[in-house]
């Protein structure tokens, strides 16, 4: 059972990315400090990703548990292909010295697991779960 949640919509925010660190911030510095820094790179990754290719971040949702905690991103694109085709290993056509599409290989290595779905009515959703290793 979830500790406390958090959702938000940021489709009026005019930096979303840095709203959605700053909450994760609030949220866990306190009660899961350890997981804190992760989770607020992560999200702020997640939200800029959905400002860059996913026509625009709709909301984050973020959960603490008794063991970690889980963040949720919604973009309003309705398109999960390269998403997935990242999560099944498919080259998704970053450059070595890209500036940009390195973002889903810092979320794959600071997230103990992460997925993708479609949103209803439309959109793709991020989830993203830290475990705590002081809490195992």
């Amino acid at each position: 059972m979830a500790r406390a949640d958090m959702l938000l919509r940021l489709a009026d925010e005019e930096k979303p990315a840095a709203v959605a660190r700053r909450l994760a911030v609030v949220l866990l510095a306190w009660s899961m400090p350890g997981l804190a820094d992760d989770v607020a790179l992560v999200v702020a990754e997640l939200v800029a990703n959905a400002e860059g290719h996913g026509g625009g971040p709709a909301e984050v949702g973020i959960a603490r548990y008794e063991r970690g905690v889980a963040v949720t991103v919604t973009d309003r694109s309705g398109d999960c292909e390269r998403i997935t085709d990242f999560l099944r290993g498919k080259p998704v056509g970053a450059e070595s010295m890209a500036e940009s599409g390195r973002g889903l290989n810092l979320v794959d290595a600071y997230a103990t697991e992460w997925s993708v779905e479609p949103a209803f009515p439309a959109g793709a959703t991020v989830t993203a779960v830290f475990r705590s290793a002081d809490l195992t």
